[in-house]
């Protein structure tokens, strides 16, 4: 069963981060992301960290900062439920989310389009690729 729930810092984060991304955050970052002005929440199952999502709070405006899930969780709607959930969070204290989103990860876009999430625009060259090449990030916004 799927418990969502706040999220503190533990390293089981860096395995997960490195599952989910090619190109996964460090340690480093990761941990910056715990503290002041940040919203985090994990996903559990069967007291396994199955994905994180991590949220900066600025007044009104959340933005994700990054959302990742455990390659054995992949596909199975554990996102998805974060993303309710932290729409569920962001409605009652009516805030807007924001996010940025590779414009290749047309995965990632199909899931925030089904979650409600307008694209308002984007951003060119935003992302770095592993082959140093750029690539542009889709501006995307949900309200309730």
């Amino acid at each position: 069963m799927l418990q969502i729930a706040p999220l503190d810092w533990q390293p089981e984060i860096v395995v997960v981060e490195q599952q989910a991304h090619a190109l996964a955050w460090s340690e480093r970052l990761l941990q910056s992301c715990f503290g002041s002005g940040y919203k985090n929440w994990g996903a559990w199952v069967d007291q396994h960290l199955a994905a994180f999502l991590i949220v900066q709070e600025v007044l009104d405006e959340w933005t994700v900062m990054n959302i990742a899930t455990a390659a054995r969780f992949q596909r199975q709607g554990v996102a998805t439920q974060l993303i309710q959930h932290l729409q569920k969070q962001a409605s009652q204290q009516q805030a807007i989310i924001w996010l940025e989103v590779r414009a290749s990860n047309e995965a990632a876009i199909q899931l925030y389009l089904k979650c409600g999430f307008v694209e308002r625009g984007k951003r060119a060259r935003y992302y770095r690729n592993a082959d140093d090449t750029r690539e542009d990030a889709i501006v995307m916004s949900w309200q309730a």
